[in-house]
């Protein structure tokens, strides 16, 4: 990497270790620190604002002039709507630990996640109305299909994400936004250490899903599904093999969205050797949907590209069997590490800080009975004093 794309990185990196452990022994004197959430969470965001910045401009330079994400009107674009989103999260969840004008940042977030969804995708269909729909070799690409397999994927994540997403508690978004710039950046990195890359994208991988399950079995799968959403937008930049956006969804952000439902069996918490089995199959059920949004893209993207001998169905469903192959090492490594009682103690720890927004509203539910119990008891006691007398 370059040297003016590599400093900046590291001062960014060092930044942010300055920041998290000043947050950290300020949170064992005072656990309302104010200063040290707001200077961690600036860090957080400069330091994923430097990773978006320097990593697709290193990668840029490694590609040839045909590649996508290569181009200027494509990459730029892209890469500002993306800056956009990570600046404008962090400037609602600053408003909101500050509690001023929570409100209105969140309306400013949404128009720009919305902005950013609409200059991505005009760049994506500028691209393929350019340069894929004239070639004669991608005639079978299938527009229509691709939408609703796209539109199916999406339905299903957001169903089972506002169904069995667990409520964080609010004084715990900076420490979760503090382990989803890690678990990002600890993901992309491991993503570089290929055992096995194919030809028409995907590759397996040296246990770089690890970081994504393990955030969502700590935060729930709501914002598991967000994470791993963000790291597709990086994969997408790390190896663009993208004809279609609908294509572009399937196989970047939506795929890698599924990795968050790996903590869907058990976001109260590891409990022991069973609870390790049901993380275990929650894991095996986000890397199934996972695959199925591999298959929808292959079938309807690049069925030119089939091996003789086999449909584009049978094509799809073989060559997207990596997705298991590449979970299967992560877990393997994630099952390991859990069954150390030491380490699922941590997670556990982690994990219990969003279960208990649910149940803080029983006591709170019990408060005005317990109050009238005690208004009651001096009104008796006058009683009894005036009989006295």
């Amino acid at each position: 990497m370059a040297n003016y794309l590599f400093y900046p990185l590291i001062v960014a990196t060092l930044l942010w270790i300055a920041a998290f452990a000043y947050f950290f022994f300020s949170q064992q004197k005072d656990k309302e620190s104010l200063q040290a959430k707001n200077t961690l969470m600036i860090a957080t965001i400069l330091f994923l604002v430097t990773i978006f910045v320097c990593v697709p401009l290193h990668l840029r330079n490694q590609y040839n002039a045909q590649e996508f994400f290569v181009q200027p009107l494509y990459f730029y674009p892209m890469l500002a709507s993306i800056i956009s989103l990570i600046l404008g999260i962090g400037g609602y969840l600053l408003a909101k630990i500050n509690k001023k004008e929570s409100k209105k940042a969140k309306w400013l977030v949404a128009s720009v996640v919305v902005t950013a969804m609409i200059v991505t995708f005009v760049c994506l269909i500028v691209y393929y109305v350019k340069e894929i729909a004239p070639l004669e070799d991608y005639e079978s690409v299938n527009s229509l299909w691709l939408f609703i397999g796209a539109a199916v994927i999406a339905a299903v994540l957001s169903v089972i994400s506002v169904c069995f997403g667990k409520k964080i508690d609010p004084k715990s978004e900076t420490r979760s936004l503090t382990f989803a710039a890690v678990s990002i950046a600890l993901s992309f990195a491991l993503s570089y250490i290929r055992l096995f890359r194919l030809p028409q994208g995907g590759s397996i991988t040296l246990v770089s899903l690890l970081p994504l399950m393990l955030y969502s079995q700590m935060f729930g799968v709501k914002k598991g599904v967000i994470v791993g959403v963000v790291f597709g937008l990086l994969s997408a930049i790390q190896d663009p093999w993208i004809l279609h956006p609908a294509q572009f969804l399937l196989d970047y952000p939506l795929a890698f969205g599924c990795i968050g439902l790996s903590a869907i069996f058990t976001q109260k918490g590891i409990d022991g050797k069973k609870g390790i089995v049901r993380f275990a199959l929650g894991s095996v059920f986000a890397v199934t949907l996972r695959y199925f949004s591999h298959v929808l893209s292959g079938i309807f993207a690049f069925s030119m590209y089939a091996q003789a001998g086999y449909g584009a169905v049978a094509w799809g469903f073989l060559y997207n069997t990596f997705a298991f192959a590449d979970m299967a090492i992560a877990l393997a490594v994630g099952v390991l590490m859990l069954l150390n009682t030491s380490f699922r103690k941590i997670v556990n720890k982690v994990t219990a800080a969003g279960v208990l927004s649910e149940p803080v509203s029983e006591p709170v539910a019990s408060a005005p009975t317990m109050e009238e119990g005690e208004t009651e008891q001096p009104t008796q006691e006058e009683e009894k004093d005036k009989s006295i007398k």
